[in-house]
C-alpha cells in the first residue's frame, strides 16, 4: 500500500494567502500615510519660512524710515502687498496686512511712536509639484512693529 503524502489543503492555502495580502496592503498604506505626513510637515515648514521671510522684510522697511509706505496704511481687509513667491517648485501667494494697534478706548498705542499689527497669510497648492490629494495649504503669521 502506498503511503499517503500529507500536505496543506487548497482552502488553507487561499486562506493565507490572502491572509498575507491584507497584511502586505495594510503595511504599504501605512508607509504611503506616512510619507504624505511627512511631506506635508515640509510644506507647512517651508510655507512659514516664506510666510516669516516676507514679514522680515517689511517689518524692517518700516522700522527704518517713519515714511516708509507701511505707515500709510491701515486695512485689515485690503492686503499692503501680495506677492508670489517660487521655493522648490512650489508658489507660494503671500499677502501682508498692516493696521495700527490702538487702546481699547481708540487712542493710538503711544503719542510719540505708532505700532503697526503686521498679519501675512500664505497659500499654496500641491498639483503644481504634481502631487495630487493634498489640497490646499495655508499658514500665517502676524508681528508689531514700531515707528524709528
Amino acid at each position: 500500500m502506498a503511503a499517503r503524502l500529507r500536505g496543506f489543503t487548497v482552502a488553507a492555502v487561499v486562506l493565507a494567502l490572502a491572509l498575507i495580502s491584507v497584511t502586505v496592503l495594510t503595511l504599504l498604506g501605512l508607509c504611503l500615510r506616512t510619507l504624505q505626513a511627512s511631506r506635508k510637515t515640509i510644506d507647512t515648514g517651508s510655507g512659514q519660512m516664506v510666510l516669516e521671510q516676507a514679514l522680515e522684510a517689511v517689518a524692517q522697511a518700516a522700522e527704518k524710515s517713519d515714511s516708509a509706505a507701511v505707515w500709510g496704511t491701515n486695512s485689515a481687509s485690503l492686503p499692503y502687498s501680495s506677492d508670489a513667491i517660487l521655493l522648490n517648485q512650489t508658489t507660494y501667494q503671500v499677502t501682508v496686512y498692516a493696521t495700527d494697534v490702538a487702546v481699547t478706548s481708540g487712542v493710538p498705542f503711544a503719542a510719540d511712536k505708532r505700532l503697526k499689527l503686521l498679519r501675512a497669510t500664505a497659500v499654496w497648492r500641491d498639483q503644481q509639484q504634481g502631487r495630487m490629494g493634498y489640497g490646499v495649504f495655508r499658514a500665517s503669521s502676524t508681528r508689531l512693529v514700531h515707528e524709528p
